[in-house]
């Protein structure tokens, strides 16, 4: 039996969350700004099509961060999946 050590989200009304993505070892995660413009014209495509509200972006030469809010359990599940396959490097 797999025990995961962080606890369950809570879910609240108006929450906002942080989503980040970091470089192994520090190194990029974009090669230049067309990879850029790329990611986020794929998250144009998860907002239209799951209502997530942006706050803020960051897209660093090693990380990103995304700060968002209006999220479900089966909205975060797809919209990752539909992130994964939309962005691929």
């Amino acid at each position: 039996m797999y025990l995961s050590p962080f606890l369950p989200r809570v879910e609240f009304v108006d929450a906002v969350f942080h989503v980040s993505a970091r470089g192994n070892e520090r190194k990029p995660i974009f090669r230049d700004d067309a990879d850029r413009v790329q990611v986020l014209q794929t998250i144009e495509k998860v907002v239209r099509r799951f209502g997530v509200e942006i706050r803020e972006i960051a897209l660093l030469s090693n990380h990103s961060s995304i700060i968002h809010s209006k999220e479900t359990r089966q909205r975060q599940a797809s919209k990752q999946l539909m992130l994964s396959k939309l962005y691929r490097r």
